[in-house]
């Protein structure tokens, strides 16, 4: 909650707490930053700001980053903090990214992405309004969706993967990241450490004979996140059917260092843990086990009124 006002916050701190449902509330002073001191949207590309929206066709989200999908509004999507929008101008194709509250987190993908020179990045046009990103639209489909017909393009994709790993693991944070009161990031930080190398945000482009990687998001999600990260690469290899002793040791060395790096969270302060969206092993486990209870729930349900 406090990140979709980060660009306006000065300072937080716990001032008490209290006890709800069975687990403790944290009560927060927030310190706001006066209008005129707020952090600024990057500026608008001219050229983007005369696309109309409701010509095309328009998506929302599921909730969680695990399985992703976009969901019209029949689906539920009307109530997804994000919307997307397949839309066209002139003779192009776009795909529109518009963030109902998280203003900063967008902002930073924008510079972020941007600072990048690689094939493999899906680099947004411009900054259609403050909350609206513009990218060009990728025809392709997600990693995990892949028929994985053909082995030696399976290889293919594995040695394009890793690639993108290796560069991830050697290149930092631009200089130009609009840096807010939560999340700050240590100097020198990479991006292996920073962005989300989720198998949804890899998309699979058709040229030619081949395929092409692609990353499809660069938002910020932590500043120590790359034990995940290394377990995502283990997951896409695994799916691949390529380098499988490899994706054995991602996946077995990023388990190891995010427990590592849980238990240390475990004996942070709160305000620590908000600061830099850190969860503690206890409250990930906890989230966990509720997340499995809420699944086993809804298989249930229709089979207890069956009876």
């Amino acid at each position: 909650m406090l990140r979709t006002i980060d660009e306006s916050i000065k300072g937080f701190e716990i001032v008490g707490k209290y006890m709800m449902h069975g687990a403790y509330r944290w009560l927060i002073r927030i310190d706001f930053v006066p209008e005129r001191e707020a952090l600024s949207a990057p500026g608008a590309e001219s050229r983007l700001t005369d696309l109309d929206l409701t010509s095309g066709r328009s998506y929302g989200r599921n909730f969680g980053s695990k399985n992703q999908r976009l969901l019209d509004d029949s689906e539920g999507g009307h109530d997804s903090p994000v919307r997307f929008y397949d839309v066209s101008g002139g003779n192009d194709r776009f795909f529109v990214k518009e963030a109902r509250h998280w203003l900063l987190p967008l902002w930073q993908e924008y510079r972020i992405g941007r600072s990048l020179d690689a094939e493999w990045v899906v680099k947004a046009h411009g900054m259609m309004r403050e909350n609206i990103l513009v990218f060009p639209y990728v025809e392709g489909f997600k990693i995990l969706e892949y028929d994985r017909r053909n082995d030696a393009e399976c290889a293919d994709l594995a040695r394009q993967l890793m690639s993108i790993w290796v560069y991830c693991k050697k290149n930092k944070i631009p200089h130009s990241y609009p840096g807010g009161n939560l999340l700050p990031l240590e100097e020198g930080a990479v991006l292996a450490d920073v962005i989300d190398l989720n198998p949804n945000n890899f998309i699979v482009e058709r040229k030619g004979e081949g395929c092409c990687l692609r990353l499809v998001d660069f938002e910020p999600q932590s500043n120590h996140y790359q034990w995940k990260n290394r377990m995502h690469m283990a997951k896409i290899l695994w799916f691949l059917g390529s380098k499988r002793g490899l994706a054995s040791a991602y996946w077995c060395a990023g388990l190891l260092q995010g427990v590592v790096h849980l238990v240390q969270f475990e004996f942070a302060s709160v305000e620590r843990r908000i600061k830099y969206r850190q969860p503690s092993l206890t409250s990930l486990c906890v989230a966990t086990l509720r997340s499995l209870g809420g699944r086993a729930l809804v298989r249930m349900v229709p089979r207890l009124n069956e009876l």
